[in-house]
């Protein structure tokens, strides 16, 4: 199982912020990049799970494991999330 985070449109900027521009320029690009993505997991005969991440949230992840936010860890964090492995 692959584990997609999932932006809401109003917290794009945020991540933005976060991530330092790391991310597409527009929303709309980001949710292609997605929506590509999830294409090509299935083409590869995975599953995958998308998972909300927020902004907030992510930037106290990446200051917990001291280290500075980038794509791979909004990958990881969005497994920490996945209700399927909690608890």
């Amino acid at each position: 199982m692959i584990f997609l985070p999932v932006i809401d449109p109003s917290d794009y900027d945020a991540f933005q912020r976060v991530l330092n521009n790391a991310l597409p320029g527009t929303y709309d690009e980001w949710g292609d990049l997605h929506v590509k993505e999830a294409a090509d997991i299935l083409g590869e005969g995975n599953d995958y799970c998308e998972v909300q991440v927020r902004p907030v949230e992510f930037a106290r992840y990446c200051t917990a494991r001291r280290t500075s936010p980038n794509l791979r860890l909004l990958y990881e964090f969005a497994m920490s999330k996945a209700p399927s492995r909690q608890g």
